[in-house]
């Protein structure tokens, strides 16, 4: 969805919203929530989404007493890592958190689906269509899997039957040129992602199992940026902010080699399209020698709007593919929050 489209929708949401900021009561409490910041870290690709989503959610406060926000977002593998130092408060994962970030100090959900779009340079004219293996066999390095043992050993799976793909003629008839592919760093949630599809998991954090051949960028959009600029070039990023790349292709992708499938909000939504993750987010559930009650009360609203009708509305102007959708205005749910109170709304 475009910018546009986001900002209309984050209008209209204020606009519901205008009684928060119009006929809020102190009830007796003096907060000077300008002298607060709340720190949102973790996935890249998530950023643009919780940007809009904070934007928003900012301007619900008083004039003059609005708290201050700050993004520092480094991938995935950094969202628990800054909530467990303090340098983060809420932090977003385009990947599913592990058994270990799941610890009993912190909360977690889920905001939305996404789809992982395979991109190339438009350049690249008679390119329009890619399998998962043929993937793997651009993305892997040919010494991971020299024989069955080699493949068994770094991916689980014998893939040492497959033989490298290095020129976009083995790819599509009529096209030539050797591939120049980019992936995330280790950290990235999108990488992950994107491994675990292609049944390279281990790959996901060990760049030598990757093919020589691959580059690495450090964010989505340095993918983006990377392939725009390389006429052979291939990378996979967040399918959310596509639309303004005109230079870039997405790809259809066959999980078998011979049903292609778009990715596209219908194909997410209704699971067709093979390259698919979820956007989630953690944050911590008390009062810590890193944020005092204040702060968790500044927490715990941000997640009430991203869980309301009014964050569904610009979660999906922002391009997420809602699974369901919640049933409360932002308003609603502050009518009755104990956080209210602390807040001074």
């Amino acid at each position: 969805m475009k910018k546009l489209g986001v900002l209309a929708v984050s209008i209209c949401a204020l606009s519901m919203l205008a009684s928060c900021d119009t006929n809020s009561s102190d009830n007796g409490n003096t907060v000077d929530l300008s002298a607060e910041t709340v720190t949102f870290v973790g996935s890249t690709s998530v950023q643009s989404m919780s940007q809009d989503l904070t934007d928003a959610w900012v301007n619900t406060f008083k004039s003059g007493n609005k708290p201050n926000i700050k993004h520092d977002h480094t991938g995935s593998g950094d969202a628990f890592k800054r909530l467990e130092d303090g340098t983060g408060d809420i932090g977003f994962a385009s990947r599913e958190f592990t058994a270990s970030e799941k610890t009993d100090a912190y909360n977690n959900g889920k905001i939305c689906a996404d789809g992982i779009a395979v991109i190339v340079n438009t350049d690249n004219a008679n390119v329009n269509q890619i399998t998962l293996q043929q993937l793997r066999d651009i993305y892997v390095a040919p010494s991971a899997i020299a024989d069955k043992a080699t493949s068994e050993k770094n991916f689980g799976s014998d893939y040492s039957a497959e033989d490298p793909i290095t020129d976009w003629s083995q790819v599509a008839s009529g096209a030539s040129g050797e591939i120049k592919p980019f992936t995330r760093d280790t950290s990235s949630g999108t990488r992950d992602g994107f491994c675990t599809k292609l049944g390279i998991e281990a790959a996901k954090s060990n760049d030598k199992l990757l093919s020589s051949s691959v580059g690495g960028v450090s964010s989505n959009g340095d993918m983006i940026s990377s392939v725009e600029a390389t006429s052979n070039g291939i990378g996979y990023c967040s399918l959310e902010g596509l639309e303004t790349h005109k230079s870039l292709k997405t790809l259809k992708v066959s999980s078998d080699g011979t049903n292609y499938v778009e990715a596209t909000v219908a194909n997410i939504r209704d699971g067709s399209y093979p390259l698919q993750r979820n956007f989630n987010y953690m944050y911590p559930k008390a009062v810590s020698k890193d944020r005092d009650e204040v702060k968790i009360a500044l927490i715990d609203s941000f997640i009430a709007f991203m869980n309301s009708l009014d964050g569904d509305a610009i979660v999906t102007a922002a391009g997420g593919v809602l699974t369901s959708t919640h049933t409360q205005t932002y308003a609603d749910i502050v009518a009755t929050a104990d956080w209210a109170d602390t807040l001074g709304l």
